[in-house]
């Protein structure tokens, strides 16, 4: 019991700093996250809005909002993340294979 009492502190005390490290770590990715402005010329509203949609997507904004939109269990956050990875590396395999194909053909192959 002695031990117990005598390890307790160092271990919550390097609980609360990762704590602190992750939450200050999210706070600042919070923070530098840029502000989309779209300039409207001329009263030209739709190439406006045109313009905030492209910059939205170009950012991925719109697929972090979605995310934000619920809450995802961590289970089911592994398992999208996987998907997404999988699909990833399906298409760089692809893309692999395309650029060997044409190198192939441009050889005379």
């Amino acid at each position: 019991m002695m031990q117990v009492r005598r390890i307790l502190p160092t271990v919550l005390a390097r609980i609360e700093s990762s704590l602190t490290a992750s939450t200050a770590q999210a706070w600042e990715t919070v923070q530098t996250r840029e502000k989309v402005t779209v300039p409207v010329i001329n009263n030209q509203v739709d190439k406006a809005m045109k313009t905030l949609s492209r910059r939205l997507v170009a950012g991925n904004m719109l697929k972090e909002w979605k995310k934000r939109a619920y809450f995802v269990r961590p289970a089911e956050q592994r398992v999208l993340d996987q998907k997404e990875t999988d699909k990833r590396l399906a298409k760089k395999r692809f893309k692999a294979q395309m650029n060997a194909i044409a190198a192939r053909q441009a050889q005379g192959y």
